[in-house]
Order: C-alpha cells, then structure tokens, then sequence
C-alpha cells in the first residue's frame, strides 16, 4: 500500500495499523526497504500494531509492505493514513476491512485504486469517504464472490459500479452514489438496515455532507462546496437490477424516484412488493391499483 498525510499535510507520529492473524505465525513491515519491526511471531487473534507513524515524516505515497499478508485476519484503522493505493492480491483470509471512516470531516481523495481481491471470506468492509473525484475507472465494486459478507458501508464514497453476490448473507448496506446496482436474492437484508446516501439534500439534487462543514454552515459555505459535494444515491443510476430483495421494497421506489429517466440504460426489477408513503404515487383505474407511476415513467 501507498500511505500519505492528511489534506492539511499533517502526519500523526503516533499512527499505527491494527492487524490480527488468524493463526500464530511471524509477521513483518517495510516502509520502503526499511523493516521497521524484524519479523517476530504473533499469537492468533493478537492486535499486532505495524507503528508506521514513526518512521515517516508527511508522507506522499510513501510505499509500505505487509508481509504474512496470508494470514492476515483484520486490517483496520487506514483511514487515519489515506493510503492511495492499495492491494489484497496476496491474501485470502480476511475477515475483516477498515479502509474508510464516517468520522466528521474525513475525506480520502488520495485513494485512485483498489482491490479486494480473493478475500471471499470478507464479512465486514467499511470503504466510506473515500476516492477520487471524479471517480477512476478502477473505482469499481463487483463482490458478487463475496457470499459470507454481512456488513458495507460505502456512503460518501466514489465507487461508482456496486455488484453483490447472489443468495449472500448480506445484513447491512450503507449505499453511495452509483451509476449501477445490482442485487439479487438478499434474503437477510432488512429495509431498516439500508441507508442511502440522502442527506441536505437541494432542488438539483446535490447532496451536501453537513457533517463536512459542521451544522451551524452557513449557506454560503455549502455552496462553495466542491470536494464533500455527493450525489443522492439515485441521481446518476443508468443500471439498476433488483430482483427478490424484500429490503428494497420500499428502498426500490425512491431509488426510482430520484433516478433522472433520461439516464437509464438498464433495469430489471423483479419480484418487488413494493412499498409507497404517498398515495399519489400509484396508479388507481376502476377503484383499483393498477401500478406505480414511477414504473408507467420507465
């Protein structure tokens, strides 16, 4: 992975990278081709703390390699080194991702590429407030692999492609703003356990992160906005597939209801009951409902 300060150029000494294994073994760090720690043997389940902030001074995609990465368990707490790149192509076993943070006034921009890769043992990932803007082609998600995962949060972020597995055991859904969504036979996944990207919200549909700029932000700073300005979840989907989601049930009809028509290039919504708060939304011919208007518009 690459690591760098924060936006103000500011490098906290005492940062360190929680990681746990899941089996005893001998783990290392190297920034650059420094090793900051000889390699020493880590109980399963020990927090094993790599202090990088000590070796580096406002760093800019400073390089730093995690050896015994195939053991590797949990990684937690990147957001408090920004890292700009980042690869898992030689791990396999972790349970556990905090690349992200929700925290006030957090925002990774540095982020340009990320992958995964064959952790399909993933349960939990948190990837919020992160990427650039506007996003890179690499800032695509398509964890339709990862059938153990039971928690994403991806709120604020700049992924712009979002694929789930079919038939997981996903609980949790924290969603940004897409351009495409797909999700099929989310059986677990609740609607009081999905939460859009729908914060102030103006009449374009800008969405301006009052979390950022604090809550007594006067209407002039929110204007001037640039970098903390997301999108509503639905304000550029062109491809949305649904099928046999019961949690989307409601969720699915205001994802349609902010989607601009004029950029669908794709959907597919099956096995939907769906849920309305505004009678005005349906259709009703002879007393009865025949369907949603938001449908009629497709």
């Amino acid at each position: 992975m690459r690591l760098n300060s924060n936006p103000n150029g500011e490098w906290d000494k005492n940062n360190v990278i929680p990681i746990t294994y899941y089996i005893d073994c001998y783990g290392g760090t190297y920034i650059g081709e420094q090793s900051i720690n000889s390699p020493q043997r880590i109980k399963r389940g020990e927090v094993f703390e790599v202090p990088v902030g000590q070796y580096l001074d406002s760093p800019h995609d400073a390089t730093c390699n995690i050896y015994g990465s195939k053991m590797i368990q949990s990684l937690r707490n990147l957001a408090e080194v920004y890292p700009s790149y980042i690869s898992f192509g030689s791990s396999g076993k972790l349970r556990a991702l905090d690349l992200g943070s929700d925290k006030a006034g957090y925002y990774n921009a540095e982020l340009y590429s990320f992958s995964i890769g064959a952790n399909t043992m993933l349960q939990e990932v948190n990837i919020q407030n992160v990427g650039k803007i506007p996003a890179t082609a690499n800032m695509s998600l398509n964890l339709d692999y990862l059938y153990a995962l039971e928690k994403l949060k991806l709120t604020g972020s700049s992924f712009t492609t979002l694929s789930l597995a079919d038939g997981g055991v996903l609980e949790e859904l924290h969603l940004n703003s897409l351009d495409t969504l797909r999700m099929y036979n989310l059986l677990n996944l609740t609607h009081d356990k999905i939460f859009l990207n729908n914060k102030e919200m103006d009449e374009d549909g800008n969405v301006f992160d009052l979390t950022v700029l604090g809550s007594d932000a006067t209407a002039e700073e929110i204007k001037n906005q640039k970098i903390r300005q997301y999108r509503y979840t639905a304000s550029k989907l062109a491809t949305i597939n649904i099928e046999n989601c019961p949690g989307m049930n409601y969720h699915g009809y205001k994802l349609l209801h902010y989607a601009p028509r004029e950029y669908f290039t794709e959907y597919s919504l099956k096995d939907i009951s769906w849920e309305v708060d505004d009678i005005n939304e349906l259709v009703i011919e002879d007393g009865k409902v025949k369907s949603l208007k938001i449908l009629d518009k497709l």
